[in-house]
């Protein structure tokens, strides 16, 4: 239910993105439940997407936001882009971990040094320095202008596949698939099966035309959506399935 809610408050956010860099690539798990990528240079040339930003922020985006202005990043300035990676404990699969990479306009050595005044002081784990920026929360660096933040179990796994201990994303052949005729849109995600299943279940789950919905839920093994802004909004979400694709259309004006 935590992993619905994370989904429907993402979606209702207005996320502005970007394909994913290999850095990201290079961090996310290949069994990632979701992904979503927000790019703030994007965001930046639309006023009317910034004013509905401002007014609709989910609370899983606020805190990190907040963070990032803890450790003296400015969201609206300094970020470039910000993917979102939410994934299963492996040890239990009602604890989704959410850890985004965060990459812009700001440097390691700015940061760190910002750090102390904050009475932040990292420890290690392997050869990585990680901060505790709120209880919920942690940071480390992937390189000078790129960090993760976000649980500090969800991190470890990630440094874990950096590494070289596990597959990423890129060896998932159905998330790539998904992603490829989207990642260029200003706005995309990508949802694997157990994903997509529980938010149609909990959008969908109550209409009484789609009486169908159970048998459809068999038949899928993920979806995505995309937003565009030039000329209006306009949402565009596609189920997919194994026999013949299940599209599902919004148009917001």
């Amino acid at each position: 239910m935590k992993f619905v809610a994370l989904t429907i408050g993402l979606l209702s956010s207005l996320a502005w993105a970007a394909p994913l860099s290999p850095v990201a690539r290079g961090v996310i798990p290949v069994d990632v439940r979701q992904v979503i990528s927000i790019d703030y240079n994007m965001l930046r040339n639309f006023t009317s997407a910034m004013a509905l930003k401002t007014q609709v922020l989910p609370d899983n985006l606020k805190q990190f936001e907040s963070a990032l202005k803890k450790v003296g990043v400015n969201p609206g300035s300094d970020l470039d882009n910000l993917t979102f990676a939410s994934f299963d404990d492996h040890s239990d699969k009602h604890l989704p971990h959410l850890v985004a990479v965060a990459s812009g306009n700001f440097s390691s050595i700015g940061i760190v040094t910002h750090l102390p005044l904050q009475k932040l002081s990292p420890y290690k784990y392997h050869s990585y320095d990680l901060y505790s920026v709120s209880d919920a929360l942690a940071l480390t660096f992937l390189e000078r202008d790129t960090m993760l933040l976000g649980d500090a179990a969800g991190i470890k796994t990630m440094l874990d596949f950096r590494d070289g201990h596990n597959p990423t994303i890129d060896t998932n052949r159905d998330f790539n698939e998904a992603m490829r005729p989207i990642e260029k849109a200003t706005v995309w995600s990508v949802l694997d099966r157990i994903g997509t299943q529980r938010l149609l279940l909990s959008v969908l789950g109550d209409d009484p035309k789609l009486v169908s919905l159970p048998s459809i839920q068999e038949r899928i093994f993920g979806s995505y959506f995309r937003m565009n802004f030039r000329g209006g909004i306009r949402f565009d979400m596609d189920v997919l399935t194994f026999d013949t694709p299940l599209r599902r259309r919004l148009h917001l004006c």
